[in-house]
């Protein structure tokens, strides 16, 4: 049995430990992000679980006002028919509504389809929220993500999740 000396001197180490790989991930996830080009970006999982479709698209239209996508790769669709949208423009509604949107460029768009048009998917209520955020039944703002090295690294293995591989 440890006396009160010793589990002091055991809690002391977990305790540093902890700390110690805390910090590990803070500059890890910095190295990541700056190999990628950007600023530590991390997908929501509950957002892309929502989504019917998740995509790198080019986006387009006016700096101020864009409306449109064009599929460049699609790493997942509910319906299993993701590869027919490839390469095509298709129309987003509340694109130019939402966060993480820096003008036109390359972004991973968590996408809901309604009909034959596509709206960025809104975050669900999830962990990193605080209770009441939104009002009951509402959700969070639609977010896109810019395309870089470290979130399409992010997105294959959340969507290899999805397939359960």
């Amino acid at each position: 049995m440890l006396g009160a000396k010793g589990r002091l001197i055991l809690a002391t180490v977990l305790f540093l430990a902890w700390i110690s790989y805390l910090f590990y991930l803070v500059l890890d996830l910095k190295r990541q992000a700056e190999a990628g080009g950007g600023q530590p970006v991390v997908l929501s999982r509950p957002q892309l679980l929502v989504a019917d479709l998740i995509v790198t698209a080019a986006v387009e239209g006016k700096e101020d006002r864009p409306a449109a996508a064009r599929v460049e790769q699609v790493h997942w669709a509910r319906t299993g028919d993701g590869e027919k949208w490839k390469g095509q423009t298709i129309p987003v509604e509340n694109l130019a509504a939402s966060r993480g949107l820096a003008g036109p460029g390359l972004y991973i768009l968590p996408l809901v389809k309604e009909g034959d048009r596509f709206r960025v998917a809104a975050i669900p209520p999830s962990p990193g929220y605080p209770p009441g955020a939104f009002p009951v039944g509402e959700t969070g703002p639609p977010q896109v993500y810019p395309s870089n090295p470290f979130t399409e690294e992010q997105v294959k293995q959340i969507v290899a999740r999805f397939q359960g591989q």
